[in-house]
């Protein structure tokens, strides 16, 4: 890996940082970034940190290719100084951070789409990349409140109105489905990718075997936990349709599915870099793991004198 830095549109190598964390999450807006490097008097103060493969020599070219590992604003740089040593450490998120920090005005939209959307609350922050939406978007009514962030905007119509998991991917990209656009990845010591370690856990208390639904008028409907059915589990929740994000029994599937989800984990340390992966469906040759559908949820990349891992952590998406 190659580390480069930018200020004010003038790039530049940095030197091999002593250490380096990487942490991205699907449910997560952020990716995040620390970076320990041995202290010298003419360290820059960037604005901007960039993560690139070895082979690359022109940072700029890199940039607007898409070709980085990484590519983050800095938000805090820390001197770090004692007796023995001096250090600098960088912090710094993704370009997601740049919706994630600011807010939205009051606005009301009809039947919007995914490119206005996107028009409106992504490129006035230079955010202008998108992959091609493939989905329909249900018709109706798409209202967001002060202080909603334009993150949390697009978030939410993505999952309100395309019933899909979006994300900013490492080169600011705006991926309305995540967990669709993705190459499989299999765990394997013999034949796939090598993994040290695994942890297996089956969770049932997380599943939610049944919602009971209450519209204005107090109507009640129940919303079953396919999962659950001929299992001893029960746990029963009550959603009113008044207070739902939808107003629809559509946000009882989405509170299944979702419980469903943590209730199967697997967690991998890897001894490569797997860094760009999120989301990717993940096959695992292990006990526990057969027939086992599963994606990549979170990774933490870490660099340092021991060299490099990645820990993973797989999930299941439930029934959907």
């Amino acid at each position: 890996m190659r580390f480069a830095g930018e200020i004010n549109d003038d790039y530049f190598f940095l030197d091999t940082p002593l250490s380096i964390v990487i942490e991205q999450e699907a449910d997560v807006p952020c990716d995040s970034l620390t970076a320990v490097f041995a202290y010298r008097e003419d360290f820059p103060y960037i604005n901007r940190i960039y993560v690139l493969n070895d082979i690359v020599y022109d940072i700029k070219a890199a940039v607007q290719t898409n070709e980085v590992i990484f590519s983050g604003i800095v938000d805090e740089t820390i001197l770090k100084s004692d007796s023995r040593k001096s250090e600098i450490t960088i912090y710094a998120r993704s370009l997601a951070s740049l919706l994630t920090d600011s807010e939205s005005s009051t606005v009301t939209y009809n039947d919007p789409s995914f490119d206005v959307i996107i028009r409106e609350h992504a490129q006035p922050f230079g955010i202008t990349k998108k992959e091609v939406c493939t989905r329909k978007e249900r018709s109706g009514t798409f209202s967001v409140k002060k202080g909603s962030s334009h993150y949390k905007v697009i978030q939410r119509f993505c999952r309100e109105f395309l019933s899909t998991t979006m994300r900013i991917d490492h080169t600011g990209t705006i991926i309305s489905d995540v967990f669709s656009s993705c190459s499989p990845v299999f765990f394997d010591n013999r034949s796939g990718v090598p993994f040290d370690k695994i942890i297996v856990s089956d969770n049932r208390y997380t599943k939610i075997s049944e919602i009971m639904v209450y519209d204005a008028n107090g109507f009640c409907m129940s919303v079953k936990n396919p999962e659950c059915e001929g299992t001893e589990i029960m746990r029963i929740r009550c959603l009113n349709l008044m207070e739902s994000s939808t107003g629809s029994a559509s946000d009882a599937d989405r509170i299944i599915k979702a419980s469903n989800r943590k209730s199967f984990t697997i967690q991998l340390e890897c001894p490569k870099c797997m860094l760009n992966t999120i989301g990717s469906p993940a096959s695992v040759n292990a006990p526990w793991c057969e027939n086992r559908v599963l994606y990549i949820e979170k990774i933490k990349y870490i660099f340092d004198n021991k060299g490099e891992r990645t820990s993973i952590k797989l999930t299941s998406r439930g029934d959907e």
